[in-house]
């Protein structure tokens, strides 16, 4: 018990610690530009949510109220003209120089997340806010603010390799990340082999670790794709709830005969393999949750190996390396998860249950991923 004990308050220490750097990534002041009518519902959902998370994100909320006052209809069509779109409608939100037309809940306050902490990036420029005099150009130059700070010490100016090095450890302390580890060690508790579900994990990390390092190389313009994303969630929510199912009727044809050996066995292989299966999928829907709502650290390393003028063998030489950090915290997370599930005897707990469990936990976070995904980060 005094292990369990302490492992606890080492995984706090660690979530206290990536709080603490998230913040100071987070830290800069974003202008959020909202246009809505006094009586609009959609409106009021809209601006209900961005005063939710204001203090989180530390925003600044522009205001202009546009169905009563004709002046501040007017600011709305100009801000619609210098970007080059037509509104019919409100609320008319601006982020990131983006509009966002229209309300619907999840899909919309994703999008709300992902262009606030584009917009939070100390390289980032608020034309709009330029163009509406709230923001003053030469503050808001990016040759003023463009530097990364840790520890007060300029990234840009710092050696290369330690920049990496403490970047990767800051990327590292993802919340989404550690969250998605968890759901796969939980599911991965009902493989009854301990030895084979550490392969599945670890297989399930470095798989995860493959796909951010393709995401890296290929400039991470997600601008494009944020529809794809959200699509590919529903399938995968789709996809999930299904498999949630299949397990529950499985389960329930095998106790129809409990004696046949046949029937165990398959319902057995039926169970791993829709764990594996399911590790796999969190493990992508992990990984685009996190981008969808990552603090800038990628956009960091790319930027500093910009400043100083790398090769393409040493960027990918130090990106290697910048993830194998990243990958070794994961693997000692998970390695620690099982510790800590061994001492609490989880697997002897599930073993008879193994498959209804699994199934419920899949179909859980299946119904959660469709209808509430930001709450898989924490964006209550």
């Amino acid at each position: 018990m005094n292990i369990i004990k302490r492992t606890f308050f080492i995984l706090l220490f660690i979530v206290l610690i990536f709080f603490s750097f998230n913040f100071k990534i987070k830290a800069k002041e974003v202008n959020v530009y909202v246009f809505y009518g006094n009586t609009c519902p959609h409106c009021e959902e809209a601006r209900d949510y961005l005063n939710t998370v204001k203090s989180k994100y530390n925003l600044n909320l522009v205001e202009y109220e546009v169905w009563n006052n004709g002046d501040n209809k007017e600011i709305m069509n100009d801000v619609a003209n210098y970007l080059d779109i037509n509104v019919r409608g409100v609320p008319f939100v601006v982020i990131d120089n983006t509009p966002i037309i229209g309300y619907s809940s999840n899909t919309t306050n994703q999008t709300y997340i992902y262009h606030i902490n584009k917009a939070s990036k100390n390289n980032f420029v608020d034309e709009v806010g330029i163009h509406l005099g709230v923001v003053d150009r030469e503050k808001n130059n990016p040759n003023n603010s463009y530097e990364y700070k840790l520890f007060g010490k300029n990234l840009k100016k710092t050696n290369v390799l330690l920049s990496t090095v403490l970047l990767g450890l800051l990327d590292a302390f993802n919340i989404s990340m550690f969250w998605g580890i968890l759901l796969i060690s939980i599911l991965l508790i009902n493989i009854k082999n301990k030895k084979k579900a550490l392969i599945v994990g670890v297989s399930s990390i470095i798989f995860m670790i493959l796909l951010y390092f393709t995401l890296l190389i290929s400039g991470i313009k997600y601008d494009g794709y944020l529809n794809l994303i959200n699509g590919f969630r529903t399938l995968v929510s789709v996809l999930l709830i299904i498999l949630g199912v299949l397990g529950l009727i499985k389960i329930l044809k095998s106790l129809d005969n409990e004696n046949n050996t046949t029937n165990v066995t398959k319902s057995n292989k039926f169970k791993s393999i829709l764990i594996i299966l399911s590790s796999f999928i969190l493990i992508i829907v992990t990984v685009l949750i996190s981008l969808m709502n990552y603090g800038g650290v990628p956009d960091m390393i790319l930027n500093i190996f910009e400043y100083h003028k790398l090769s393409f063998i040493l960027k990918m030489v130090l990106l290697i390396v910048y993830l194998l950090i990243i990958a070794l915290i994961y693997i000692l997370f998970y390695i620690l998860l099982q510790k800590i599930f061994i001492k609490l005897k989880l697997y002897e707990l599930v073993d008879k249950n193994g498959v209804v469990i699994s199934s419920i936990i899949i179909l859980f976070i299946g119904i959660l991923l469709g209808l509430k995904p930001l709450w898989l980060t924490f964006n209550f």
